[in-house]
């Protein structure tokens, strides 16, 4: 949602999901010289995930483009670094605009790597309640259902096996405690998800500020879509709010959020989330750790090579805070 916010902005172009750090280069190597071979993969690799989007890219990862043979012969030194610099400006002055937006999620997992690297960048932190979000990706897997058509078969059977409220619970508190490392630094900006549809206009007029350009109204007239537990409304224009606290109404059960709440009960107070009080362990509960070992082992089957290195991205993901 805040992708759209921002890309209806004239001044800013948004990019498709990336995952340059987990798809691209490997944070490790972000600033290694690469070969020009190197390179031009490189350049081919963000092209592909820009104009053809992540589904479509890990069935062509080796795909090479004629735009970066181009792209990786003008640099002098070419590093991983300068690669994902290089691209951006491309693609934004390619559209006419003055601003990238990156709107990969996990790329929270790597501040230190971007605001070391560029420090003039500003990060936008968009914050859920963590039983929103559990909702949310429980239902993803009917995303193609619901006017995503894109989506292919083996990514709904991905995201039907991903979810489960232990490995979401540990993920949402690792990455809101990774935002919250920053949230004195001002190149930081924490945005509560529910905040922003309550009260969108005050919201994004506070965001224009931080980012130093002129609110438009238009910013808010965004198509109803990518939602996971509503189809999508591409006729209908607007923040819609009625998905704030959606989880309140039912598709949870009460084991679900009894373990996602023992999980990321101490990150939600710091945002100051309300904790459901129970005075009984939910019976419900035994299943939630009755099918973990088999989720985990779907999940496994099901990502193995979709990223470059999976113990890199698993302990970047699982350290809170670090």
């Amino acid at each position: 949602m805040m992708s759209r916010i921002l890309g209806k902005h004239p001044e800013i172009f948004t990019f498709n999901e990336l995952h340059f750090f987990e798809q691209v280069i490997l944070p490790n190597n972000f600033k290694k010289e690469l070969s020009p071979l190197e390179a031009k993969q490189a350049f081919s690799k963000l092209l592909n995930l820009q104009r053809n989007g992540l589904f479509q890219f890990l069935n062509s990862k080796e795909r090479i483009f004629e735009e970066a043979e181009l792209m990786s012969s003008n640099l002098e030194e070419q590093t991983g670094q300068t690669v994902l610099s290089n691209f951006l400006t491309y693609e934004v002055k390619r559209n006419g605009k003055n601003y990238a937006c990156e709107q990969t999620p996990t790329n929270i997992f790597y501040i230190n790597n971007i605001l070391d690297a560029y420090p003039d960048s500003l990060i936008i932190h968009m914050v859920r309640d963590p039983r929103g979000v559990l909702l949310s990706q429980k239902n993803r897997w009917k995303r193609r259902y619901q006017g995503a058509k894109a989506i292919p078969l083996k990514q709904t059977l991905r995201n039907y096996a991903n979810y489960h409220p232990i490995t979401n619970g540990i993920l949402w508190k690792s990455s809101v405690s990774k935002g919250l490392k920053f949230e004195r630094d001002t190149r930081f900006f924490t945005v509560r998800f529910e905040e922003l549809l309550s009260n969108a206009e005050n919201v994004i007029k506070d965001l224009c500020r931080f980012i130093n350009i002129p609110y438009q109204k238009e910013m808010l007239e965004i198509p109803q879509v990518g939602s996971s537990n509503n189809s999508d409304e591409k006729d209908q224009l607007g923040i819609r709010s009625s998905v704030k606290d959606q989880w309140r109404n039912g598709g949870l059960t009460n084991g679900e959020i009894f373990v996602n709440q023992f999980i990321t009960k101490d990150v939600m107070e710091k945002m100051g989330y309300q904790l459901i009080p129970f005075q009984i362990f939910p019976l419900s509960t035994i299943y939630v750790f009755m099918v973990f070992p088999f989720k985990v082992c779907f999940s496994f089957v099901l990502n193995v090579g979709r990223v470059k290195n999976v113990k890199q991205v698993l302990l970047r993901r699982l350290k809170y805070g670090g």
